[in-house]
């Protein structure tokens, strides 16, 4: 299939426009499917995303078209993209639910569902009806994949159709991948390492100490990884790119937005009222998924109830003695 491939993109925001760029030099033609008309204009008359990715000119095959009126764009790609933010991805599934039926959907989405505790491809699945779907997550920042920098990603998805055609839509790409036949262990890795990438921010606000940052992001993958052994049928999937690599990317990198929230929360910067009422942050919208997750598994899971605990404000313990608590209880456990 190999050049013939025709991808479309649903969400021309930075992620949605660095996977665009990747893509573009293994396919024919990429189009960036956007809600803003000066994205579309400047796409297609600057070659770039002035609003998102302003300094990076994007390859010539990289087009956007208006959301509005979208719907041949949609029927004529080979793949379907979902590069939205999970908070909008079931309003934006069921919009295009017509025109991407039966299509293959690649969703790059971090985000649960809840109370429902549906993932995204869950969701855009009882949307859309596709042909087949695949997820792709890893440790990847927008702004460095779409400059070109050898970046990493597992894709996940157990039809061979849809892991072909990935393949085929990479094949020149600077993102590299291994793979995963266990579609929602991928996306389930997206989800936790946001969760505990909040708590280590929170962390690092009151500790400022590397020997504390690293041991702290030891435990959050020691109870990731039981998380993932409940969840997740590939018994190897807290070695591929979208557990490991994810998660000490997003925990440890300040540009990251979830650690930022943690640190902002830990230095009483932000407010989590002000976080519930719009701010994205996609860690914030799966904290409680997760805690109830565990209490359905009975998973030992101290830090997971701690992030949950600060976001349903039960108790009035400072913050602080809250850091010291929990550092203490792991370290005694």
């Amino acid at each position: 299939m190999g050049r013939a491939v025709k991808i479309a993109v649903l969400g021309a925001g930075g992620f949605g426009t660095a996977i665009a760029q990747s893509i573009a030099p293994s396919v024919t033609a990429v189009t960036l499917v956007a809600r803003s008309a000066d994205i579309v204009e400047s796409v297609n008359r600057r070659h770039r995303n002035r609003y998102y990715l302003p300094d990076v000119p994007l390859l010539e095959n990289v087009r956007a078209h208006d959301f509005a009126g979208a719907e041949a764009v949609l029927r004529d790609a080979d793949v379907i993209t979902f590069c939205v933010p999970s908070s909008v991805t079931r309003d934006v599934a069921r919009d295009v639910a017509e025109s991407v039926a039966g299509k293959i959907i690649m969703s790059t989405a971090k985000g649960i569902a809840f109370p429902s505790l549906e993932t995204m491809s869950e969701v855009i699945t009882a949307e859309t009806s596709p042909a087949e779907i695949v997820t792709l997550s890893g440790p990847t920042f927008a702004d460095e994949l779409v400059r070109g920098f050898t970046s990493y990603a597992t894709l996940g998805g157990d039809g061979p159709t849809a892991r072909k055609l990935a393949e085929e839509m990479f094949g020149d790409s600077n993102l590299h991948m291994d793979f995963c036949d266990d579609r929602r262990g991928v996306e389930y890795c997206g989800i936790l390492k946001n969760v505990f990438s909040i708590a280590v921010g929170i962390i690092d606000a009151f500790a400022q100490s590397n020997n504390t940052h690293f041991g702290f992001l030891n435990y959050c993958y020691k109870e990731m990884c039981r998380f993932l052994a409940v969840l997740c049928a590939d018994t190897s999937i807290s070695q591929k790119f979208c557990a490991f690599g994810d998660f000490t990317l997003t925990a440890s990198v300040d540009k990251s937005r979830n650690r930022t929230l943690g640190m902002m929360i830990g230095k009483n910067f932000i407010e989590v009222d002000q976080v519930k009422s719009g701010i994205i942050f996609e860690g914030s919208k799966s904290i409680h998924a997760i805690h109830k997750i565990a209490r359905d598994n009975g998973l030992k899971a101290p830090i997971t109830d701690f992030v949950n605990g600060i976001f349903t404000g039960e108790t009035d313990t400072p913050l602080e003695y809250r850091v010291m608590h929990l550092l203490k209880q792991l370290g005694d456990a």
